[in-house]
C-alpha cells in the first residue's frame, strides 16, 4: 500500500492500469486496496475511466505527518 500512496501523493489522477504496472499487483488485488482506501475517504475514484487520486483531506494529513517527522529529527 505504501507504494500506491507514494504514487498518488502528487494529487493527480492515475489510472488503475498505471498503478498495476508500477506496483506489479494484479488488478483484482489493487482494486481491493483501492476499495479499502475509498471506504475511508482517502481516495476519489472515477469508475467510468478507472482513475484514482488521493482526496485533498488525506493529502493534508500526509503533508502534516511529513512535516511532523522532519521536526522530530535531530
Amino acid at each position: 500500500m505504501e507504494v500506491i500512496l507514494e504514487i498518488l501523493k502528487d494529487g493527480k489522477w492515475h489510472s488503475i492500469k498505471e498503478l498495476a504496472d508500477k506496483t506489479k499487483l494484479h488488478e483484482f488485488k489493487l482494486q481491493m486496496i483501492i476499495d479499502f482506501l475509498a471506504n475511508f475517504n482517502f481516495v476519489e475514484t472515477r469508475k467510468q475511466s478507472g482513475e484514482i487520486k488521493l482526496t485533498r483531506e488525506f493529502l493534508k494529513i500526509i503533508e502534516t505527518e511529513k512535516m511532523s517527522s522532519r521536526n522530530k529529527r535531530f
